[in-house]
């Protein structure tokens, strides 16, 4: 995880973090001054790489990102109506691997 971070953070993750936080204290704080999230949003250690905080979020967004890819890419394998038609030659190999377990599971 920590080389995926390696890349991600100088990629991705300072721009948007910064981006965030620079939105939030725009927003929040200048607005309403003494409300009781501007100290927080003001604290840089919690924006730092090193914060348990940011560190958690990323691993967070990370996961789901390649929890969703992956059931994105599972999609047109398992779905039958895509099976059907030009592209079909394609998906000829799963549809007969998901036939042989759909009748397996059913018995």
């Amino acid at each position: 995880m920590d080389l995926i971070f390696l890349y991600l953070y100088p990629l991705i993750f300072d721009y948007a973090y910064d981006g965030v936080r620079g939105s939030l204290e725009s927003k929040l704080c200048l607005e309403s001054p003494k409300s009781a999230l501007c100290p927080i949003i003001r604290d840089s250690d919690l924006w730092h790489r090193q914060s348990i905080y940011r560190q958690s979020l990323s691993i967070g967004i990370v996961t789901w990102s390649v929890y969703i890819s992956g059931l994105v890419g599972w999609q047109p394998q398992a779905d039958e109506s895509l099976t059907k038609g030009p592209l079909a030659s394609g998906f000829s190999f799963y549809s007969e691997q998901y036939a042989t377990i759909k009748t397996s599971t059913s018995l």
